[in-house]
């Protein structure tokens, strides 16, 4: 069995000192302690040292496993489509030892590195998370608007399954290009067309290493982003209408678990949040402590395209010490 725990959880384990006792439970009762890289990053954000030190001691074990990003396991997604549906993007000598490098950074270095010396290693990676900050206010402020849109619009969510998107009649004509006779369409393929245009258009453009190419690192070994970006329509159609959702999950739940956050109260740290909803299909527990998240992540399950972890909450106090039990209490 594959358990993934949410930062509040894992920030309780390394404030009682649980780790070993953690270990020594996951060993003996067969459960695979997963640890996404996106967990790692948010601690990384704690600018107290004891804190910081205690927390990354915590989730730096051997016996855990630990996760790609949620970036690579999207974008090999999209690559596999494209394979199966857009051949003539796809490169005949592919370029694995870039992916590689970064799988390797991602699952084993930046973990060491941490372990070493969290202190040190932020300092050195300050003008990343500065970076990262921006992005998580950006997103954060999309996030308000949009959900003052949907008060101002009464709008009141059913299924995520079964919403549907349309141009409005204000889209520009480059917007709405390959929209096949402005037909509804599910969100998620309007919204991961927009994401992946700006990522690879951003990468075109940025040569030389500015922006953000996190897309892109991962998509040009196998396919070409000059011929993926040639023609905007084919673009539009490759994700509004021949892509699989079946074979889509991850690039899915990024807008799903967005679209249920904006249903409740918005805060700061959302944008982290919907980073982990992304690794659910690759576990079979999520442990969590926030029970707005909680809820959130059970209206995404309900209509997600793949079978998703099951969703607990736990409860505990600051002065609780046996979390471990508390764990495994709701394991069982």
């Amino acid at each position: 069995m594959r358990l993934i725990m949410d930062n509040n959880v894992w920030a309780a384990i390394a404030r009682t000192g649980s780790k070993t006792a953690l270990e020594r439970w996951s060993a003996a009762r067969g459960w695979k302690v997963c640890t996404p890289p996106a967990t790692l990053l948010e601690m990384l954000r704690d600018s107290n040292l004891e804190r910081l030190t205690a927390n990354v001691s915590a989730l730096t074990s051997k016996q855990w496993v630990r996760l790609r990003t949620e970036a690579d396991m999207e974008c090999a997604e999209m690559v596999a489509e494209a394979k199966r549906v857009r051949p003539r993007w796809v490169r005949q000598i592919p370029l694995p030892g870039e992916p590689a490098a970064l799988r390797t950074f991602w699952t084993h270095q930046i973990w060491r590195a941490v372990a070493r010396n969290p202190a040190r290693y932020v300092a050195q990676r300050q003008s990343m998370m500065e970076s990262s900050e921006r992005l998580e206010q950006a997103v954060y402020q999309g996030l308000k608007a949009n959900r003052d849109s949907r008060i101002t619009q009464n709008f009141h969510a059913g299924p995520l399954k079964g919403m549907v998107a349309t141009p409005t009649d204000e889209a520009p004509d480059d917007y709405v290009l390959g929209w096949e006779e402005r037909q509804p369409v599910e969100p998620w393929r309007v919204e991961s067309r927009d994401v992946y245009r700006m990522g690879l258009t951003t990468a075109l453009i940025s040569k030389v290493g500015a922006g953000d190419t996190t897309l892109a690192d991962w998509i040009h070994p196998y396919l070409w982003p000059e011929r993926v970006t040639r023609d905007w329509a084919d673009f539009t159609r490759f994700w509004l209408f021949d892509v699989d959702s079946a074979n889509m999950p991850r690039n899915w739940i990024r807008w799903a678990i967005a679209t249920a956050q904006i249903m409740g109260r918005i805060k700061q740290s959302d944008l982290r949040d919907g980073q982990l909803a992304a690794y659910l299909i690759d576990c079979d527990v999520f442990l969590t402590e926030d029970r707005r998240f909680a809820n959130a992540l059970e209206m995404v399950r309900a209509s997600c395209p793949a079978a998703m972890a099951d969703i607990r909450r736990i409860a505990f106090a600051t002065s609780d010490a046996a979390i471990v039990d508390i764990i495994e209490s709701a394991l069982t």
